[in-house]
């Protein structure tokens, strides 16, 4: 009866969600094999058959299942040699494509790109083909980025990086305007992320909406007051809109969480900038 369910002899929900099954046999299988152990022995007591014999034949039994099974445990070693193993079963399987790419990105990520590829070519998939788009964004490969992010959003992806990916992916192609509807997806999805915000902020400052960037780029530093690069892009709108006294208040409220590195030293140029010009003015 246990065996019954994980065996497929009767469908139930489990099966939606399962890949395999086999290794949920293994519990039942164990009273099957007590069941067969038992009907031996009481053939063996009904044909006279010795008892040494019968020890002879289950010790061999044993012997060459534990040859099998150590042969077969080599499959799971490790990811890539399950997944591997399934594709030479069955080269069209999806989920060994995929399954493969999932444990390469990051060890052979071109390996990776070619298993999605192959995966995708079977069926489509969002979450599949999100993650081919991120390893095409790592490898600079902008346009195929580009459309395999449009892609994972077309499917219905519910993760927030499929729309950050593609408004990024435009954003680096020159296309702030077209960036701005996909990236305000992302920020309604993931308004706590920073790079989402700044990313937004650089999209709607390059179409001149400078409220717009402006509040984009605040949620950013609110999100993370340690980031430089949005705290850049505020300053230099505070600096141009809200004149050198705000843009002081400014740089100096931000150089108390900005993060040492590059960003904070042009921060710091930009404070003792306005500090210098404005020593100039009071000298005039």
């Amino acid at each position: 009866m246990n065996l019954l369910p994980v065996a497929g002899v009767v469908w139930f929900t489990f099966f939606r969600l399962s890949l395999v099954s086999d290794h949920l046999a293994y519990l039942p299988m164990l009273g099957l094999a007590l069941a067969v152990v038992a009907a031996a022995a009481d053939a063996a007591r009904r044909l006279a058959v010795g008892e040494r014999a019968l020890l002879v034949v289950l010790g061999v039994w044993i012997a060459a299942l534990t040859v099998v099974t150590n042969r077969y445990a080599v499959v799971w070693s490790d990811g890539p040699a399950l997944w591997r193993a399934v594709l030479a079963a069955d080269p069209s399987s999806f989920h060994g494509h995929s399954g493969l790419g999932d444990e390469l990105v990051g060890r052979d990520d071109a390996g990776a790109i070619a298993e999605y590829e192959a995966a995708l070519r079977l069926r489509p998939h969002a979450g599949t083909q999100l993650a081919l788009a991120q390893l095409y964004a790592k490898a600079k490969r902008n346009d195929d980025a580009t459309e395999a992010f449009r892609r994972a959003v077309d499917l219905g992806s519910d993760d927030w990086r499929a729309p950050y990916g593609l408004g990024t992916a435009l954003l680096q192609a020159a296309r702030p305007a077209d960036a701005i509807p996909p990236l305000q997806r992302a920020r309604d999805a993931k308004p706590d992320s920073a790079d989402v915000q700044n990313n937004l902020g650089v999209a709607l400052l390059q179409t001149g909406d400078i409220a717009g960037a402006r509040q984009a780029f605040e949620a950013a530093l609110r999100a993370d007051p340690a980031d430089a690069g949005s705290a850049i892009s505020l300053g230099a709108i505070v600096t141009m809109y809200d004149g050198p006294d705000a843009a002081r208040t400014f740089y100096e409220r931000v150089l108390r969480t900005v993060k040492p590195g590059p960003g904070r030293t042009q921060l710091e140029a930009r404070l003792r900038a306005l500090g210098d010009a404005g020593s100039s003015g009071a000298a005039r």
